[in-house]
């Protein structure tokens, strides 16, 4: 996998903080940032996707309610 280097400043508490995860993990800096990234973007679809749920659920239950009555004149 091809890698893009980057430049980029943290203040000393995220740096240190930064460094101390790392090597908890047993892991480059460089991954362990990669990995937050893209847990981040996961959690940032499944939010989106939960909302789209949220709606969609909502709309069903508008249909199922509407169309009740419609099915109960046809039973």
């Amino acid at each position: 996998m091809s890698a893009v280097r980057l430049s980029f400043s943290l203040n000393p508490r995220v740096a240190a903080t930064l460094r101390r995860r790392a090597a908890e993990q047993g892991k480059p800096q460089s991954q362990y940032l990669a990995e937050l990234v893209e847990a981040d973007e996961r959690r940032a679809r499944d939010e989106l996707a939960a909302e789209g749920y949220r709606l969609f659920s909502a709309e069903g239950v508008e249909f199922a309610e509407a169309a009740l009555p419609v099915a109960r004149d046809w039973g």
